[in-house]
């Protein structure tokens, strides 16, 4: 049977995922400005995206074995679908902040099922249809998404103006519901949930796999400080006009991180994965400090879109070091580490804004940036303890 429908869909859901994920943060200057929303909701408007994505991620590991992955396909891209829809209408029907979480609450429910439900599509097509590194070629898509996310909601803002912001995610909601019709009609192959003895219990008895739950928490955390903030901190704490730092910054950050993933991709059978591993998050922890110290405006925002090329390994590379060490966990490890990743996603994000919120200084934005350093140096840590475990059996 030919997948390769099937792997389109899969990619194009994780577009979706990008979608979900990117595009409110592109908006929030346009929130503040609209609505007033003060930066501490904001911050946890980030947060309560993740957290839903988190209890997604941890149901999963219950329904995914009782409800077809076709089913979780098709409702994931229409739960996108509708939050962003009521994401561009709802604010002004009711309390704006109320409204905000409503719509958060939808995509990011769908945003979670994807996240759970592609990775282990993508793993279980057969050899002969998914040579290669699959599942580093499904993480890129979701990094040329976030690409996509940034050049044309900029451009939009552009042309439109920020009255006219609601719009934008109106206009991108066409993307899960296309996705959703692809997923309804596309072969699924079988798929397994854990192999006899491995399930959650098994997983949690493994200290590399605990070992792992915390580099997956690192590796999102590292990542969505970056994506979730770093338009805002170019506006707002560094001065640069949007477009201007949108385009530097955030937009070479996703195009670095798309294009390391793809390399990874391709290449990644070549690499020596811890390896290289501690050296992207080397990278990464160099660029938070620069990000956030340097006193020239051009070069933090260089700083943080070099970042990208660090970032990129984190979260695939870990999936790829943990389905090496621990064979057999299938569609339920991918989903606690999916959980794990998700944590760091709300963490990370969410204690920039509350460190930035809590110093009171003109610095404060940029003193929050750099607390995100903590990560990529317990990525560090961890990958050098791996180094000395021996692999996991079960």
């Amino acid at each position: 049977m030919n997948y390769q429908k099937t792997k389109t869909a899969c990619y194009l859901g994780y577009v979706t995922h990008a979608v979900a994920v990117n595009l409110a943060p592109l908006l929030f200057a346009c929130f503040q400005r609209t609505y007033e929303v003060k930066l501490g909701f904001l911050a946890f408007l980030t947060l309560i995206t993740f957290t839903v994505q988190i209890l997604v991620d941890l149901s999963a590991v219950k329904f995914i074995e009782k409800v077809s992955f076709r089913t979780l396909a098709v409702t994931s891209q229409y739960l996108c679908a509708i939050g962003l829809v009521l994401l561009g209408i709802l604010p002004d029907m009711i309390m704006p902040e109320v409204a905000f979480l409503i719509a958060s609450a939808f995509y990011s429910v769908g945003s979670g099922m994807a996240e759970v439900v592609l990775s282990p599509l993508i793993e279980a097509i057969p050899e002969e249809e998914g040579k290669g590194s699959s599942l580093s070629l499904l993480h890129s898509f979701y990094s040329w998404g976030h690409v996509l996310v940034i050049v044309v909601t900029t451009l939009l803002l552009k042309i439109m103006g920020d009255d006219l912001w609601f719009l934008i995610p109106i206009i991108w909601s066409s993307i899960p519901l296309s996705c959703a019709v692809k997923f309804s009609r596309v072969p699924i192959p079988d798929m397994i949930c854990h192999e006899e003895g491995k399930g959650v219990g098994g997983l949690f008895k493994c200290k590399l796999f605990i070992l792992f739950f915390v580099l997956m928490i690192s590796s999102g955390a590292s990542e969505q400080i970056m994506a979730q903030w770093s338009s805002y901190y170019a506006e707002i704490a560094l001065g640069v006009p949007k477009i201007a730092g949108d385009l530097i910054g955030p937009l070479i950050f996703a195009i670095t991180m798309a294009l390391g993933r793809t390399f990874y991709g391709v290449f990644g059978s070549k690499l020596e994965l811890r390896k290289a591993l501690t050296a992207f998050s080397a990278l990464t922890a160099i660029c938070f400090i620069i990000a956030a110290l340097a006193p020239v405006p051009i070069v933090c925002l260089l700083a943080m879109g070099i970042s990208g090329v660090g970032i990129s390994l984190l979260w695939p590379g870990v999936l790829s070091l943990s389905k090496d060490k621990y064979s057999g966990g299938g569609a339920s490890m991918f989903a606690f580490l999916a959980f794990s990743g998700d944590i760091g996603c709300s963490l990370g994000p969410f204690m920039c804004g509350g460190v930035s919120e809590l110093i009171e200084s003109s610095n404060s934005l940029r003193i929050g940036i750099l607390s995100g350093v903590v990560f990529p140096i317990i990525m560090i840590i961890g990958l050098n303890a791996i180094k000395k475990r021996k692999e996991a059996s079960i």
